[in-house]
């Protein structure tokens, strides 16, 4: 599974520290989103997130070929409940990876 990721996720150090490895990554820029804050289900207060707002964009990158484990260790390290970025990226954002090489937005 490809991953857009922004914030923390950016750092190679915390990757490492997380999946014990840097996934190859991709830099993106992600056209039609902000950064905001939303309220995460079991968690107090708010969480950084991506929000739909056009003429916004989100720069970050695309972790790479992550395995559903390494996938379920990112969605505990943000605290939201498993399952929730990968529903994210493939269901609210489907084919973003695809879209984004069509577009010219990444390599």
């Amino acid at each position: 599974m490809n991953l857009f990721v922004f914030g923390t996720l950016l750092i190679d150090d915390i990757v490492m520290a997380l999946l014990g490895t840097v996934p190859e990554r991709v830099g993106a820029t992600l056209q039609g989103y902000r950064r905001g804050n939303i309220v995460i289900p079991g968690r107090i207060g708010k969480g950084p997130a991506i929000i739909a707002s056009a003429h916004s964009q989100v720069a970050g990158d695309v972790l790479m070929d992550l395995t559903a484990a390494q996938v379920q260790v990112l969605d505990l390290f943000k605290s939201v409940s498993p399952g929730y970025l990968e529903d994210y990226v493939t269901r609210r954002i489907p084919n973003l990876l695809a879209d984004w090489k069509a577009k010219g937005l990444v390599g």
